[in-house]
């Protein structure tokens, strides 16, 4: 304001300060990706219909890589039963910490072992982690306060998992339908299994 002021009352140009604060608002985005490279392909397209599900929970997520908490924008968090997804959460900035709220599906009501993935935007990459909770119907995990934690290790690695093979009764000389168990085996970091 002083520039401005001493520029129209002795008509001493501060030509570099205005350039400053007309071109600034353009030089913003060329900051921001030099201190964030753009990612050389897009975040997977994780989506979910809450009109498939019948029963719901929700936590409330915050992301650390190798313990440092994140606060990239672009990161998101899946919920997974199995290689099945059961939500997925964008982030959310509250008071400059980011935070994942997520709401969890399924059709049981309270049983099923819930892992989690995220895609992380700074490494370009999904990674699986090692926390994991029980699905009950409307059970809250984590606050704002007292966030639940998800830790990344991109050098992690994860032995293959088996997602639960429903009960099966059939009468005497009837046999079972048989069952093939690679379709219940998933690895929560990607691997072949």
């Amino acid at each position: 304001m002083t520039c401005f002021y001493r520029t129209i009352r002795h008509a001493q140009p501060c030509l570099p300060i205005f350039l400053l604060l007309i071109f600034w608002p353009f030089a913003q985005p060329a900051i921001a990706a030099e201190n964030h490279p753009v990612p050389t392909s897009p975040p997977p397209a994780w989506s979910i219909n809450p009109d498939d599900y019948e029963f719901n929970m929700n936590a409330v997520i915050r992301l650390s890589n190798v313990g440092v908490p994140s606060n990239a924008g672009g990161n998101m968090v899946g919920a997974f039963v199995g290689n099945e997804l059961r939500g997925v959460a964008m982030p959310v900035v509250i008071g400059g910490n980011t935070y994942f709220f997520l709401t969890i599906y399924s059709n049981t009501y309270a049983g099923e072992t819930v892992h989690f993935k995220a895609y992380y935007q700074p490494d370009d990459a999904v990674y699986g982690t090692f926390e994991e909770t029980v699905f009950i119907h409307n059970k809250s995990v984590g606050t704002p306060e007292f966030p639940f934690w998800i830790d990344l290790n991109p050098n992690a690695d994860f032995p293959p998992a088996l997602e639960q093979i429903l009960a099966d009764t059939t009468l005497q000389s009837i046999p079972f339908e048989p069952i093939v168990l690679t379709d219940y085996l998933f690895s929560a970091d990607g691997d072949p299994v």
